[in-house]
């Protein structure tokens, strides 16, 4: 009686060929090589690396390549390429050969279907792989404990970043989810809590946005960027589902910090001397401004580690206990390190800043990181500051979404002068330099020194 399955068909050297049908990985790879828009699709998803089969991949980086150059990615060019290239094996013309000729059971409709399993298979072998290596980082007691659970997380999120690539959506998708918000708006993200510059950039820090607040050494940018963590959690805790403020100091301990944002909570008189501390007619508001603090979603890290991966595990356990967060404030670039790097301290900001903008974005987050500007601010004679003037690194402006640059005038008077002008409201701005989704901008605050406070001009008019 005849049997249904497909019989073995024998090479001329009496070794049987493998059946094709049998075999999806060879049926996809065969369909891409006679159909070019095939190819291109699955090279979103797919790399050469990604066949379990080397032969597989080789073929298949040969068709990558000649269609990048124009090329017909045919079964017969990938076969001549791979002659061109000195990596054709005999058996090869023999084995395209059967991959056009008998594709296997793969119906182009689940195409994506089987694009999806060789992806998915590939994954898998990653993470085995890097269980194993994970294993050799922690035997390497030449690095803090921290730093190889950081790459171990980096490495981690890299492969659930690939596997996480979907489908890019028709415009047709995009124009309904805007028609969709013509009535109701768009979430304007985590708002500043300064109504001015909120304005200045569209509502405020949305989601995957890397923002830097840049400015002197003790400039002002630190108290800007805590006077917008306060605001953004006294929001967040009206809101209820918009999740924690994450504030990463690298420079303040925590209780420094606080003591500092307190002011900027209650109006404090004489301010923090050590080491009598607050004054005896002080203490009553600042005990009435950490009570009402002790209520907000916010957390202050002090991280052992000073990594963009040590913070970016932070945040993803943070976001496993607590939920996503509102917003991440990292103060500052300058004192963050990258520890696989060959080259000097810009080629390491550049990684840096783009690991932010990559948390940032994979992550979907609004993130502020501040910056220091170099001496060269001093040197002008209007010491307002520029996008040049960002220290260490271009890739600061060139990663970041939007750039503010905090400018104080009064900070290069005379200490007594600037001491009597910022207690009663000295002129400060605030230039929106680099926003890429709008305008620059000038804002116009008053600074308060003695509160560490920015605020609306006493001759603001709404």
């Amino acid at each position: 009686m005849p049997s249904s399955r497909r019989s073995r068909r024998t090479r001329t050297d009496g070794r049987p060929t493998c059946r094709l049908s049998r075999q999806p990985r060879a049926g996809l790879l065969g369909l891409c090589l006679l159909d070019p828009t095939l190819l291109r699709r699955a090279e979103r998803f797919l790399a050469a690396s990604d066949w379990a089969d080397a032969r597989h991949g080789r073929f298949y980086a040969a068709a990558l390549e000649l269609q990048s150059r124009g090329a017909d990615p045919s079964a017969l060019t990938v076969g001549l390429e791979l002659k061109r290239l000195g990596e054709f094996d005999p058996s090869d013309e023999t084995y395209l050969a059967e991959l056009v000729a008998d594709p296997g059971s793969v119906d182009p409709r689940s195409f994506d279907e089987r694009v999806a399993r060789v992806r998915e298979e590939s994954a898998r072998r990653q993470a085995k792989s890097l269980l194993v290596d994970g294993g050799k980082i922690l035997d390497d007691r030449a690095a803090p404990l921290g730093e190889s659970l950081g790459e171990l997380r980096r490495q981690i999120g890299e492969l659930e970043v690939k596997e996480g690539v979907e489908e890019l959506p028709p415009i047709a998708t995009t124009a309904e989810e805007i028609l969709a918000t013509l009535d109701s708006g768009v979430d304007p993200g985590t708002p500043t809590g300064l109504p001015n510059l909120d304005y200045a950039i569209q509502g405020g820090i949305k989601p995957s946005q890397l923002v830097v607040i840049a400015g002197s050494t003790g400039g002002g940018k630190t108290s800007l960027a805590t006077q917008i963590a306060l605001l953004a959690a006294q929001w967040a805790g009206r809101e209820k589902t918009r999740g924690w403020v994450l504030f990463f100091s690298l420079e303040m301990s925590a209780p420094e910090l606080v003591i500092r944002m307190v002011s900027q909570v209650v109006p404090i008189t004489d301010g923090y001397r050590a080491p009598e501390g607050f004054s005896r007619r002080d203490r009553a508001k600042v005990r009435e401004g950490l009570t009402r603090m002790k209520e907000l979603p916010m957390r202050i890290e002090v991280p052992r580690t000073a990594t963009v991966a040590a913070i970016r595990g932070t945040i993803e356990r943070h976001t496993v206990e607590h939920g996503k967060p509102a917003l991440v404030v990292i103060d500052h670039i300058g004192l963050l390190k990258e520890l696989k790097v060959r080259g000097g301290r810009t080629e390491e900001v550049g990684m840096i800043t783009r690991g932010l903008k990559e948390m940032a974005m994979q992550l979907d987050l609004p993130v502020v990181a501040l910056a220091q500007l170099n001496r060269e601010v001093g040197k002008r004679e209007d010491h307002r500051p520029q996008l040049t003037d960002l220290r260490e690194s271009g890739s600061i402006e060139q990663d970041a979404n939007i750039v503010m640059l905090v400018h104080r005038p009064s900070y290069f008077l005379p200490p007594e002068s600037r001491a009597l002008e910022e207690a009663r409201g000295a002129e400060a701005w605030v230039y929106v330099a680099k926003n890429r989704s709008g305008p620059t901008a000038e804002v116009r605050f008053e600074w308060v020194g003695p509160r560490y406070l920015f605020r609306l001009p006493t001759d603001w008019a709404e």
